[in-house]
């Protein structure tokens, strides 16, 4: 890829075939696994990935970025092709979906009726919505009739992220308070379905019991109140394994598989055609 030195001129124009995709060339800008992308789809790519750089007039730095992001979308979309749970990606499509839901959106908004999230999607906000539900229907898919491969990762995730499955726990706690001027103290047992029943997400004992520091002294109005022990009990891994798996799948084991996807692909890019 040659070097490129920016310059006011370059930058507007870069900018503007960024932004709207324009070019006079109907050929491909990146070809990789038998996908032919244009210099609008691939305009989309650079604005998406735009907003993880730290310098964003390095143009090497854009384009590399963008080059992922494309492999990623398509690995992702193939995949769940493979898998029956989606079609396999295409630019055309993505333009006429975005087109039909916000027509959608835009009915519910003039007949009064609540419409869930964005009310009128931009294409990349668009995309970036599909791909998060591509990857849910891959990670349920996957759950669902799981290799051995995979449940032994699940199960690998299971143990080292086990506190987001706890079925109940048991919290013991000392309370030291002001009575006819002396000061007395108190132990109390709580388990936490009565926590989560007597005490608001947003009181104070709660937020101690549940993230407190075992042996440290907190001040609660005119208590100090010391958390002495929390004792857990898991889910077992066969009563959640379908949502532990899910939770691999979606955090672990696809952003692997898509890392694999751009370190394998061998694509072709020709950044002259972004703008001429």
């Amino acid at each position: 890829m040659k070097t490129k030195f920016l310059s006011t001129i370059f930058l507007l124009l870069f900018t503007a075939a960024v932004l709207t995709g324009c070019s006079a060339s109907a050929a491909p800008v990146l070809s990789f696994d038998g996908h032919q992308i244009s210099t609008e789809e691939f305009s989309l790519y650079c604005e998406i990935a735009k907003r993880n750089l730290v310098d964003r007039n390095d143009l090497d730095a854009l384009y590399n970025s963008a080059i992922e992001y494309a492999i990623e979308v398509y690995g992702l979309y193939d995949l769940a092709a493979e898998l029956e749970v989606s079609d396999e990606f295409s630019f055309n499509d993505l333009k006429n979906g975005l087109q039909q839901e916000n027509e959608a959106r835009n009915k519910l908004l003039q007949s009064g009726q609540p419409v869930m999230g964005i009310l009128q999607f931009g294409l990349s906000d668009y995309l970036e919505y599909l791909l998060s539900e591509c990857r849910y229907n891959i990670a349920l898919a996957i759950a669902k009739k799981p290799s051995s491969d995979i449940l032994e990762g699940a199960e690998d995730y299971y143990e080292a992220n086990k506190e987001d499955y706890i079925s109940d726990a048991t919290y013991t706690y000392q309370v030291l308070s002001i009575v006819d001027g002396k000061e007395v103290a108190e132990v109390k047992t709580v388990s936490q379905e009565d926590l989560m029943v007597s005490y608001h997400s947003s009181d104070l004992l709660g937020d101690v019991l549940l993230q407190g520091n075992i042996g440290e002294e907190y001040t609660i109005g005119d208590e100090r109140i010391t958390v002495l022990d929390r004792s857990n009990e898991y889910y077992p891994f066969s009563d959640v394994q379908e949502m532990v798996t899910m939770a691999y799948v979606e955090k672990q084991w696809l952003p692997e598989f898509l890392e694999g996807c751009v370190a394998s692909c061998d694509y072709t890019f020709d950044d002259s055609r972004i703008i001429e």
